[in-house]
């Protein structure tokens, strides 16, 4: 008996793996975004360079690890697939932290002018 076999053409298919794995990059930049403003804030409000930079990139590990965490579990991509993109995220999250964090040193804090209120009191 002869067995019949189907040809088909991936050449401009998309798979599914690639849809899923798309996901993580956006996830990432928000991540590494929300690093350098965590440790400019925190900078601003009178945190040390060191303390800013790292509670930002503390903060930005522990997004990294669900993000990756959730990704490995909703949508079946195998965990080696996902270390070299956390790991380029947690890199770039810690440049971002840092200079996030010199860049709020390099201004001094002014404090907001106050402004005239009807009755007669300044916010």
């Amino acid at each position: 008996m002869r067995q019949r076999t189907l040809a088909c053409s991936t050449a401009g298919a998309v798979s599914i793996y690639d849809v899923r794995v798309a996901n993580m990059p956006l996830l990432a930049g928000f991540i590494i975004l929300l690093s350098g403003y965590l440790s400019f804030a925190a900078r601003r409000e009178g945190a040390s360079l060191v303390r800013a930079s790292g509670l930002a990139l503390l903060s930005a590990a522990v997004l990294q690890a669900l993000v990756t965490g959730g990704t490995v579990w909703l949508s079946g991509i195998a965990l080696p697939h996902t270390f070299e993109p956390a790991l380029v995220t947690l890199g770039l999250a810690c440049t971002a932290s840092l200079s996030g964090a010199l860049a709020a040193g390099l201004f001094p804090v002014r404090e907001p002018i106050a402004r005239w209120h009807a009755w007669g009191t300044a916010t």
